[in-house]
């Protein structure tokens, strides 16, 4: 059993979801156990600011800095959603290492 719990909820930028890829990928790593994707193929996403720009949360566990940073990184660069002209419509708002390094320092 891990330590630690967390959650990334991935945030789009406006566009419409052409394609998604990458799911099937992260599903079946050993600590993600569960992906709520809110977005399908066809939605269009505006720039609100809001929840309505979130792609899917993924929830997973977690031991270390570094199985945090692997982690987040692995499932930014596998869950790719595209718009018709094949842009990625994820954005990537959160700087994991130095958010890592900010959660660790502080004897969690």
């Amino acid at each position: 059993r891990k330590k630690f719990y967390g959650v990334i909820c991935m945030h789009m930028k406006a566009g419409t979801v052409a394609k998604i890829t990458g799911i099937d990928e992260i599903s079946n790593r050993e600590n993600v156990f569960h992906i709520f994707k809110i977005k399908t193929v066809g939605d269009s996403v505006k720039n609100t600011g809001s929840w309505n720009q979130i792609f899917a949360t993924v929830h997973f566990v977690f031991d270390s800095k570094d199985e945090l940073i692997e982690t987040f990184s692995d499932i930014h660069s596998k869950i790719i959603v595209t718009d018709p002209n094949g842009n990625n419509l994820i954005h990537r708002m959160l700087d994991i290492e130095t958010t890592a390094e900010d959660f660790f320092s502080h004897d969690a």
